[in-house]
């Protein structure tokens, strides 16, 4: 019996609810000694079919068998996206359809067919949705702002090196005070560190209130736990997650913690890059936590080099009127000129249709050949968990080919000499004195950021994304 109520569940998500079913929605329980058949099964049945139409409201619904790509027309390919044909689509309502073919959507107005509200911005993602009217079953499609990830508050300037956890003074955790100017979720920051020694230990990021310009050990947030052992012996920027991300208020003022658990000491530690001569932060200073309290002595005119990042607009999708089913089918960025750029999608497998380059006229900086340079690719994949296939330009010399590699936010902190799951890497040989080009492989990755190295420096001629998979 329970195979058949397995069954009724999986067909619920397969087969096509005409409009106008009836969906139950007062369930009621068995009694106790019901008979085992029809009268005890049914509502079984029917308060699971139930749980499936309330609880997929809580995803973006389900496809198969889509092709989405940028249109076919070279007058229309800069500012309308194309649903070739789709087998089905299951909408966030639970309502299944299928045969959806020939539908666009596009940035020059608002409403079905275009953007949801709003008008067309730049340098943007815009999640595409496929929606449906119950009551008459009309079909079309739907762009709607996706979040984006602000760098809201940095300082990059250093010249020293800060122990995390010290003997002296018995230091066990710094922090640099900061404000954000956007209020909004903190998902991520990037810090600038460096293993001295052979610390052996893990290393935690948090972000905490203020009490009088110190943290006041209240936690906002925690954020990812490295290993100390991956971190490099060159300053090298490391990007922490918050996995469960707190909102900040703008013009607040909180801490950016670092902490540990390895043996305090002088000669073996993680070190925080800092500005300690002319540092110019406005929001905030450094402090450090030494024998169990907070103390900015003698550093209130020092600051850490630090990244934070806002959320923005990840708000929700406005349906036009008469529209109640929706279902996100892809992703689709408008560039710096307001273009789209060309892609093909088949489900959620993403083709870039012309240049992908990700570096440009920049050039790699790589700590050394075995820890990640931290990348980030905003304009080249969406803001969400994906894998995504690379490919590279390795530069020869006499026969002599160089590597490359690339590495996953967060685990490619440190990159393996051999290729291991989870990473990239291409290696040169086959032309004497030339570049050789091909494909690197493909990572997991979020916060739309790899992390790169190369062997020796300057092997990396050039890197493209082939593919990304959301």
């Amino acid at each position: 019996m329970r195979r058949l109520v397995l069954l009724f569940m999986l067909l619920a998500l397969i087969l096509p609810m005409p409009a106008g079913a009836v969906v139950w929605t007062t369930p009621t329980t068995p009694t106790t000694g019901d008979p085992v058949g029809p009268t005890f099964w049914d509502p079984q049945v029917r308060d699971n079919l139930q749980y499936l139409y309330d609880n997929l409201g809580a995803t973006a619904g389900f496809f198969r068998g889509c092709v989405v790509r940028t249109h076919v027309d070279s007058d229309k390919a800069a500012a309308q996206v194309l649903l070739v044909k789709c087998d089905q689509v299951v909408t966030h309502d639970g309502i299944g359809t299928a045969n959806w073919s020939n539908l666009t959507a596009s940035t020059s107005s608002t409403g079905a067919g275009a953007l949801d509200t709003g008008t067309e911005q730049a340098s943007t993602w815009y999640e595409i949705y496929a929606i449906r009217k119950s009551s008459d079953g009309t079909k079309n499609l739907l762009l709607h702002r996706a979040k984006d990830f602000l760098l809201d508050e940095t300082y990059d300037s250093d010249d020293a090196t800060v122990e995390i956890r010290k003997s002296t003074g018995t230091r066990t955790a710094v922090a640099q005070g900061f404000k954000v100017d956007t209020t909004g979720l903190l998902e991520f920051v990037d810090v600038e560190l460096i293993k001295v020694g052979s610390p052996t230990g893990n290393i935690t990021v948090t972000i905490q209130s203020d009490a009088a310009g110190v943290p006041s050990g209240s936690t906002l947030d925690t954020c990812d736990t490295y290993n100390v052992a991956n971190i490099a012996t060159a300053a090298q920027w490391v990007r922490f997650v918050c996995r469960s991300p707190a909102t900040l208020t703008a013009t607040t003022q909180y801490h950016l913690v670092i902490s540990g658990d390895w043996t305090l000491s002088d000669a073996a530690y993680i070190g925080w890059r800092a500005d300690t001569s002319s540092a110019s932060y406005a929001n905030g200073t450094r402090t450090q936590l030494e024998a169990a309290v907070w103390n900015n002595t003698g550093t209130t005119t020092h600051d850490f080099s630090f990244k934070a990042y806002i959320t923005r607009n990840d708000t929700a999708v406005t349906m036009p009127s008469g529209y109640d089913g929706r279902c996100l089918i892809g992703y689709t960025y408008n560039d710096s000129g307001s273009n789209l750029d060309a892609f093909y999608a088949v489900d959620r497998h993403v083709i870039p249709l012309e240049n992908s380059s990700l570096l440009g006229s920049a050039s790699l900086a790589p700590p050394d050949s075995t820890h990640g340079w931290l990348f980030d690719i905003p304009s080249h994949v969406p803001p969400v968990p994906l894998r995504a296939g690379f490919y590279m330009d390795i530069v020869t010399t006499g026969g002599a080919g160089g590597t490359g590699r690339v590495g996953p936010v967060p685990d490619g902190i440190v990159l393996s000499t051999v290729r291991v799951g989870g990473e990239a890497r291409l290696t040169g040989g086959l032309n004497t004195g030339g570049t050789d080009a091909g494909e690197a492989g493909y990572v997991p990755t979020e916060t739309q950021a790899v992390y790169v190295t190369e062997t020796p420096a300057n092997a990396i001629d050039n890197i493209g994304l082939s593919w990304y998979e959301w």
